[in-house]
């Protein structure tokens, strides 16, 4: 008798559980009575060497998945040889990921997938300093010859500065301020 096909390979986690708990379920004293395996096997639409295995490991006390972070392909560099490589490179040449690539001998591709899992950072050493008050006459100026306005649009302006901005002599007098006297 075949079993029906699976959508994946592998079993989940909560289908192993289950199968375990059904079988221990079905178990005399520590015994699966003959036929379990089959039973259960069927009931699950699993194979019943899939269903032993499972059994097996729940008695080990071993229910992960052996596979799990052992899936994919081994790397080339490992991440320590990859930072004493980099380490060794005189911070002249690690300006690029190219020039970092030809002093150290790994690939671009290394070098990005090292910069994305954060082995190494992306530092500058470039400082932008601040604008003098010539460039910022020079920016004004290149600002204001773009700009379309006309006379009134300029009075207008002026206006609302003039009426915002009010001279700071002295403060107006308060009704409850006592003027000083002689």
């Amino acid at each position: 008798m075949s079993t029906p096909p699976r959508s994946s390979r592998e079993l989940t986690e909560e289908t192993k559980l289950d199968v375990s708990i059904a079988l221990q379920a079905l178990a005399r004293l520590g015994k699966l009575p003959r036929g379990t395996i089959n039973l259960v096997a069927t009931r699950f639409g699993i194979d019943r060497s899939t269903v032993r295995k499972v059994w097996r490991c729940y008695q080990q006390g071993s229910m992960k998945s052996r596979k799990k972070g052992r899936v994919c392909r081994k790397h080339r560099h490992k991440i320590q040889d990859i930072i004493a490589k980099i380490r060794e490179v005189p911070q002249g040449q690690r300006t690029t990921k190219r020039d970092l690539s030809l002093a150290t001998g790994l690939s671009i591709s290394t070098l990005s997938r090292a910069l994305h899992k954060g082995i190494m950072t992306r530092r500058s050493s470039r400082l932008k300093p601040l604008l003098t008050d010539a460039n910022k006459n020079q920016r004004m100026d290149f600002c204001s010859s773009h700009a379309v306005l006309t006379e009134d649009d300029v009075a207008a302006y002026r206006s609302t500065v003039t009426e915002s901005v009010a001279p700071v002599d002295d403060p107006p007098p308060s009704p409850d301020r006592v003027p000083p006297g002689p």
